[in-house]
C-alpha cells in the first residue's frame, strides 16, 4: 500500500514580497513557487473549519522560535516584518511524489490577527500566529467615504467634498433684514464623521447627505443647498419630496436647472432643482460657481450623483426644508453581454460607458464582487486614476465561474406569474448598499433577496439559492472513520424552525416607506407543531414587491423545516471534494437507508489527523415549491397622497369688533370665533393684521398674533385705536409647516376709548400722576428735562467725536484723563495770538443732532482753562444742508477759570430756541486767549439736550450715551423712544438715500389674455405701456405665448424684441423653435418671458413688446400666427 503525505503550505503577503514556507525539511516547488522548509519548527493547525455562510473562523499556527536569530532565517524575517492584518493563504495537500500532482484538501484564505511569542518556564519559545480565516477577510478594503481625501484618490483636482465639514454648523443669513420679518438664519447639522458612500440599485429612495450650502443673490434671498444622492452614475432621478410633499414626479434632466412648485408659493417661482447624474466627467454647477464664491469650477463631484436645491425667501413659505429623493440607480456590467468573458456583446468590466441599468440580483452581485469602476481606463484628466473603485470586493473573475454566474443570473430573470395576472422577474434588487457595511453584510443582503445563502467554500464564495441542486457524491458506511461516533438528530436545528414568516418590504406606492407584507403561514406546519404559531421575521429591505417578498419568505419558511442533522467523521481522502453547502447522498444499511437520503453540508472541519468531520442537515426538495396562488393580497392601508397626509387646513375664523370694559376703562377689542376648533390639527393659528388698504389687503407694516387653534371663542387685540379699519387673515402652523392663508377680512374698531378715574390711567406701567392731572395742576416745575443727546460724554472714544479749532494758531494734542473721579478732555491750541478765540467741542463728524424749529435746546460744560480770560458755551443751528443759520452764545465766565475741574465750580451754559429752517444743532465751548501762546481748555460733563417748551431752567447733569448713533433723534418721550420704531419715524420727507436699493417709485402695466394676430415676416406690437420717470432706471418685464405653424416639415419661428418708442433696447431674438406638431406640420410656440433694464433718463416713455412670425428656412407657408396671454410691466427704480 502507498501512503500519501500530508503537508501544509503557507504564504504570507508583505509589502513588495511574499514569505513562503512549508512543514517539509527541504525547499520545494509547488504551484510554480519555491517554499522554504521549516520542518518540525512549524506545527499545522489542528483543524480548519468552514461553514455554509460567510462567517470567519480562527486558525492557529505554532512555530518553534528558539532558532530564529536574524532576518536571514525565514521565521526571523517574518517576525521582523509588520505582519499584523497581512494576507495569508494556507493549503493542506495530500500527495505521493509531488504536491503539484496531489489533492488540495483545504485551501484557506485570511489575515493574521496576532503573533504572541511565548517562553514558558523550562520550555522552548513558541510563536503563535492567529489567523482570521475567510475570503472576505482576505480581500478586506477600508471604508469609502464622502470625504475630500477619498474623492481626490480618484479625482485629485476635484474639490467637491472639501466644504462639507467647513460648512456644517455654519450659520448663514438667509435674506437680509426687513422691518417686518428680520433676518432668518439657517445652518446644517454637525456630524462627527464623513458619510459613507452609497451605491443606488434599481428603484431607490434616499434623503441624501449634506455637501454644502450658501446664501446669495439680491439681499441674500436665495439659499443654495447641495446634497449627495449616490456615489455612482444613476439612471434617473424622478421623484423629489420637499417637507413630505411630492413636488417632482418626472425624470429630471442632467445639469438642467428646473423650476419646482411649492405649496403656498402663490404661483411665484420660489424653488429650483439641478440634478447631476454622477458622470465621471461632469462639470461644476454653473449657478453655484456664479453666486457662491466658495464653490469653484473644481467642485465637480465627479462620479457622484447629486442635486443643487435653490430656495428663494418668501414669508408665506417655511424657513426649513427636508427632502427625499427617488429614482433609478446605477448601471452594471453583465458578463452575459461581454464577448470577451464568455458572453456575447459590448459590455466591458472596466468601461462604465458599456454598462446598462438592471435590477438582476446576480448581475449586481457579480459586478460588486469584481469591483465597480468609476471611470473608463482612458480617462486621466486632472490626474484621475481609473483603477480606483468605491464599491466591491475586488475578486478576480475566475473566482466566479462563468457557467455558475450565468445559471444564477438567468434564474433571476425567469418570469414568474402573479396572482392578479401578469408576471414579474423571479428575483430583483432595489435599494442602497452602503460602504460602511462590510462586504459580508452587503453580499448577504444581495443573497437574501434571491432566497440564497452566501457561502465561503475556502477561497471561493458561492451563492446557494433555495432550490434543488445536484448531489456531488455518495457516502457509505465504509467511508466513515472507525474511531468516531455517528450522530443523527431529528431535531438538531429545531431552534430555527418556524411555521409562519412576516416582515417588511419597501413600497414605492407608499413613498418608499417600509411596509408590512402579508404574513405567510403554512397551516400544515402549524398543525404539525401542535397548533402553535411560530413566527419568524424576514425583511425584504432591498425589494419593492410585496408578492415577491412573500415568495422568498415562503422558501425560507420551508428551508427552516430542514431540522434533522447528521454529524459524522470521514476519511479526508473520501470527502476531499466536498464543500460547505454541497449536497451529498448518504447510504447506510446501519441506519436503514440503503437507498440513501440527501443531505446538505452545513459545516465541514478538516483535521490534522487526516479525517474530516461533517455536520449536515436533511433536505427535501419537494418543500421548496411556490405557486402564484399562494400569494396574499397586500394588507396595506388605502393609499393617501402625501399632500393629504400633511396639508394643514386653512382656518375658518370670524372677526367681531366689540368694546371691552373692565377696571373702569372701555377700549376697542375683537372677538375671534373659530368654526373648526374641534378638528384643528397643528400647534397654533397665526393671524397677520394691519391697516386696511381700501382694496381688501394691508397697507404699511403688518403685525402678527398667535393663539391656540382648539379654542372656539377668543377675545383679544384689546387696545386697538378706535374707529379704525383693519384687515386680517389667518393660517394654521404645525412645526415648520403652514397652511394656505385665508382670505383677508376687514373690521372697524368701536369708537369708544375711555379711561375712568384716577387710579386707572396711572396704574399703567410707567404712568405717573400727570396722566389724570388737570391743566391747572401742571406747572413748569413738573416738566421733565430731556436726556443728554451727546455721544461718548466720558471721552473713552475721542476720534470722530471730540476735536478743536482756532481763529489763530494750530490745533494741538487732544487727550482724555481722569482727576478725582472726574473724566475730562483737554484741548490745546498752539501759537495763538492774544485776544483771539479757539473752539473746543463735538467733532464735525458727529455733532449734528436733528432738531426742528421751535425746540428749546440747552448746552453746558464743566470747564477750566489756562492762558484764557473768557470762556463760554455756544449753540449753532444748521439747515438740512449743514449750513449755519445762527449761533447763540451763553454768558461769558471771566474769573475763576483756573479752579480745579473736579470742584465743578464753573459750568458755562446756554439755552436757545431753534429758529425757522433749523434741521440740526451742535454745541461748543469758546475760549479767548489771554496772551500769545498756547491755550489749554479742560471740559467735563458735556450736555446737549432738548427742554420742554418755556422751561429755561438749567437741568442737572446726566450722562450721555457711550455708544454710537442710534435712532433716538428728537427727545425723551417722543416717537423715536418707542420700542421698535423705525429710522423714518420723525422725518418730514424721504429722499432717495432712505429708499432701499432697487425700490420701486412707480409701476405701471397691463395684460391681455386674448389672441393677437401676428404679421408674417413683420413686427407686430402685442403689448405696450407708458411711464413717466424722474431719472431712475426702468425695469421692463414682458410675457407672451406665441404660436406659429407651417404646413409640411418646414421651420416656423417666432422672434421677439423690446422697444422704447422707436428705439430697440433688446435686440431681436428667437422665442420659439420648431417641433413636429404631431399631425402634418411644424409648430413653434410656448411661454415667453423677458426682463430688461433701461436707463432712459427723466421723461415720458412708451415701452412695447413686438413679435414677428417667420420661417427660418425660407420655405413653407405660414399658417397659424398668433399670440395670447400678453403682458407688460414697467417700473422705475430709485438708487
Amino acid at each position: 500500500m502507498t501512503f500519501k503525505k500530508s503537508r501544509w503550505f503557507v504564504e504570507v503577503f508583505l509589502d513588495g514580497s511574499t514569505v513562503r514556507f512549508w512543514n517539509g525539511f527541504e525547499a520545494i516547488t509547488f504551484d510554480g513557487e519555491t517554499f522554504d522548509p521549516l520542518g518540525d519548527r512549524f506545527s499545522p493547525p489542528d483543524r480548519v473549519r468552514l461553514r455554509s455562510s460567510l462567517d470567519s473562523d480562527t486558525i492557529k499556527l505554532s512555530f518553534d522560535s528558539s532558532r530564529q536569530t536574524d532576518n536571514s532565517d525565514t521565521l526571523g524575517a517574518l517576525l521582523d516584518s509588520n505582519i499584523r492584518r497581512r494576507q495569508i493563504r494556507l493549503r493542506n495537500v495530500h500527495y505521493n511524489a509531488s504536491p503539484d500532482d496531489g489533492d488540495v484538501i483545504s485551501d484557506t484564505y485570511g489575515r493574521i490577527r496576532s503573533t504572541p511569542d511565548t517562553i514558558s518556564p523550562g520550555g522552548e519559545p513558541q510563536l503563535d500566529v492567529e489567523i482570521e480565516s475567510g475570503s472576505l477577510v482576505y480581500l478586506e478594503r477600508r471604508m469609502q467615504t464622502r470625504s475630500p481625501v477619498n474623492q481626490k484618490e480618484a479625482f485629485p483636482d476635484d474639490k467637491g467634498f472639501d466644504l462639507a465639514k467647513v460648512l456644517e454648523g455654519k450659520v448663514l443669513a438667509w435674506r437680509t433684514k426687513t422691518v417686518k420679518s428680520g433676518t432668518v438664519e439657517v445652518s446644517a447639522a454637525e456630524t462627527d464623521d464623513f458619510f459613507a458612500r452609497k451605491l443606488a440599485i434599481g428603484e431607490f429612495a434616499t434623503e441624501g447627505t449634506f455637501v454644502a450650502h450658501f446664501t446669495g443673490k439680491q439681499q441674500l434671498k436665495h439659499w443654495f443647498r447641495v446634497f449627495a444622492i449616490a456615489d455612482c452614475r444613476i439612471e434617473q432621478l424622478n421623484k423629489v419630496w420637499i417637507n413630505g410633499n411630492l413636488q417632482v414626479n418626472t425624470a429630471l434632466a442632467h445639469g438642467v436647472r428646473t423650476l419646482v412648485r411649492l405649496p403656498n408659493d402663490k404661483g411665484e417661482n420660489r424653488c429650483w432643482i439641478t440634478f447631476y447624474d454622477g458622470r465621471h466627467n461632469q462639470n461644476a454647477d454653473s449657478e453655484l460657481v456664479t453666486y457662491a464664491s466658495e464653490w469653484t469650477s473644481n467642485h465637480r463631484l465627479r462620479g457622484v450623483a447629486y442635486v443643487v436645491i435653490e430656495h428663494q425667501w418668501d414669508d408665506d413659505l417655511p424657513e426649513a426644508f427636508d427632502y427625499k429623493f427617488a429614482g433609478k440607480g446605477a448601471r452594471f456590467y453583465d458578463r452575459r453581454k461581454d464577448s470577451t468573458a464568455g458572453g456575447s456583446g459590448s459590455h466591458r468590466l472596466t468601461d462604465p460607458s458599456t454598462w446598462e441599468y438592471t435590477t438582476n440580483r446576480m448581475v449586481v452581485t457579480d459586478h460588486y464582487r469584481q469591483g465597480i469602476r468609476i471611470m473608463p481606463p482612458s480617462f486621466t484628466a486632472g490626474g484621475a486614476d481609473p483603477s480606483v473603485y468605491w464599491f466591491g470586493v475586488g475578486e478576480s473573475a475566475d473566482a466566479i465561474p462563468y457557467d455558475e454566474f450565468k445559471d444564477l443570473a438567468d434564474l433571476c430573470d425567469e418570469s414568474v406569474p402573479l396572482k392578479a395576472g401578469g408576471s414579474q422577474k423571479r428575483y430583483e434588487v432595489h435599494g442602497i448598499l452602503s460602504a460602511d457595511d462590510d462586504h459580508k453584510k452587503n453580499l448577504e443582503k444581495l443573497a437574501s433577496g434571491m432566497a440564497a445563502r452566501a457561502v465561503d467554500q475556502g477561497g471561493r464564495i458561492v451563492f446557494r439559492p433555495i432550490r434543488s441542486q445536484s448531489v456531488v457524491m455518495t457516502l457509505t458506511d465504509g467511508d466513515l472513520s472507525s474511531t468516531e461516533d455517528s450522530v443523527y438528530d431529528p431535531t438538531g436545528r429545531i431552534d430555527d424552525m418556524v411555521n409562519a414568516v412576516e416582515g417588511r418590504f419597501v413600497d414605492p406606492d407608499q413613498d418608499f416607506a417600509s411596509t408590512d407584507y402579508p404574513r405567510v403561514v403554512n397551516d400544515t406546519y402549524v398543525a404539525e407543531d401542535g397548533g402553535d404559531l411560530i413566527v419568524g421575521t424576514e425583511n425584504a429591505d432591498m425589494d419593492i414587491s410585496g408578492e415577491r417578498a412573500q415568495r422568498v419568505a415562503t422558501l425560507k419558511l420551508n428551508f427552516s423545516r430542514r431540522v434533522a442533522t447528521l454529524e459524522e467523521v470521514f476519511l479526508s481522502s473520501k470527502v476531499r471534494g466536498l464543500k460547505a453547502s454541497d449536497w451529498f447522498s448518504r447510504e447506510s444499511s446501519l441506519r436503514g437507508i440503503p437507498s440513501g437520503k440527501t443531505f446538505e453540508v452545513d459545516e465541514i472541519e478538516r483535521r490534522k489527523d487526516g479525517t474530516t468531520k461533517i455536520l449536515a442537515f436533511e433536505v427535501d426538495p419537494d418543500v421548496d415549491a411556490w405557486e402564484a396562488s399562494n400569494a396574499v393580497d397586500l394588507s396595506v392601508p388605502p393609499y393617501i397622497p402625501p399632500s393629504q397626509i400633511i396639508d394643514l387646513t386653512t382656518p375658518s375664523i370670524t372677526i367681531t369688533p366689540f368694546s371691552y370694559t373692565g377696571g373702569g376703562a372701555e377700549v376697542p377689542a375683537v372677538r375671534l370665533d373659530n368654526a373648526d376648533y374641534d378638528d384643528f390639527i397643528g400647534d397654533e393659528i397665526v393671524g397677520e393684521f394691519g391697516l386696511h388698504d381700501g382694496a381688501g389687503g394691508i397697507t404699511g407694516e403688518s403685525a402678527t398674533v398667535t393663539f391656540p387653534g382648539n379654542i372656539q371663542t377668543l377675545e383679544g387685540l384689546i387696545g386697538l385705536p378706535p374707529s379704525t379699519t383693519f384687515a386680517i387673515r389667518f393660517q394654521s402652523r404645525k412645526g415648520e409647516r403652514v397652511s394656505a392663508w385665508s382670505s383677508f377680512q376687514t373690521f372697524t374698531t368701536t369708537s369708544v376709548y375711555r379711561s375712568g378715574t384716577s387710579g386707572i390711567a396711572d396704574s399703567f406701567v410707567g404712568q405717573n400722576w400727570g396722566a389724570t392731572a388737570s391743566e391747572n395742576e401742571a406747572s413748569n416745575d413738573y416738566a421733565p428735562f430731556g436726556e443728554n443727546r451727546l455721544y461718548h460724554t466720558r471721552f473713552y472714544k475721542l476720534a470722530g467725536f471730540w476735536s478743536g479749532s482756532g481763529a489763530s494758531g494750530t490745533p494741538g494734542e487732544v487727550t482724555a484723563n481722569t482727576s478725582a473721579g472726574l473724566r475730562y478732555i483737554r484741548y490745546q491750541q498752539l501759537g495763538m495770538t492774544a485776544g483771539t478765540y479757539c473752539f473746543a467741542g463735538a467733532s464735525p463728524q458727529r455733532p449734528l443732532l436733528a432738531c426742528v424749529p421751535g425746540q428749546v435746546v440747552h448746552a453746558s460744560f464743566v470747564a477750566s482753562a489756562s492762558n484764557c480770560n473768557s470762556l463760554s458755551t455756544y449753540i449753532s443751528f444748521h439747515d438740512s444742508a449743514g449750513n449755519t443759520i445762527s449761533q447763540v452764545i451763553g454768558d461769558e465766565i471771566t474769573s475763576g477759570l483756573s479752579y480745579p475741574l473736579a470742584n465743578r465750580l464753573k459750568r458755562p451754559s446756554v439755552t436757545a430756541v431753534a429758529p425757522a429752517g433749523t434741521a440740526f444743532v451742535r454745541c461748543d465751548a469758546r475760549a479767548r486767549s489771554a496772551a500769545a501762546g498756547t491755550v489749554s481748555v479742560y471740559l467735563a460733563e458735556p450736555v446737549l439736550m432738548f427742554l420742554p417748551t418755556l422751561n429755561s431752567t438749567p437741568p442737572p447733569f446726566q450722562e450721555g450715551r457711550d455708544y454710537d448713533d442710534g435712532s433716538d433723534v428728537t427727545g425723551e418721550n417722543t416717537a423715536p423712544a418707542i420700542y421698535g420704531q423705525g429710522a423714518l419715524a420723525t422725518r418730514n420727507d424721504v429722499g432717495t438715500a432712505q429708499i432701499a436699493a432697487g425700490a420701486i417709485t412707480n409701476i405701471d402695466g397691463n395684460s391681455d389674455d386674448g389672441d393677437t394676430t401676428l404679421a408674417a415676416h413683420a413686427w407686430t406690437t402685442v403689448a405696450s405701456e407708458t411711464i413717466t420717470t424722474s431719472g431712475g432706471k426702468v425695469l421692463i418685464i414682458v410675457n407672451a405665448v406665441p404660436i406659429v405653424t407651417t404646413a409640411g416639415l418646414t421651420y416656423p419661428r417666432c422672434d421677439a424684441r423690446i422697444m422704447r418708442g422707436g428705439t430697440v433696447i433688446r435686440p431681436a431674438h428667437t422665442t420659439a423653435f420648431p417641433v413636429y406638431d404631431g399631425a402634418s406640420g411644424m409648430l413653434a410656440g410656448g411661454a415667453y418671458c423677458a426682463i430688461e433694464l433701461d436707463e432712459p433718463g427723466a421723461g415720458t416713455f412708451t415701452y412695447s413688446l413686438q413679435l414677428m412670425a417667420t420661417n427660418g428656412a425660407g420655405s413653407g407657408t405660414l399658417e397659424t400666427r398668433k399670440a395670447n396671454s400678453k403682458s407688460i410691466t414697467v417700473a422705475e427704480l430709485k438708487r
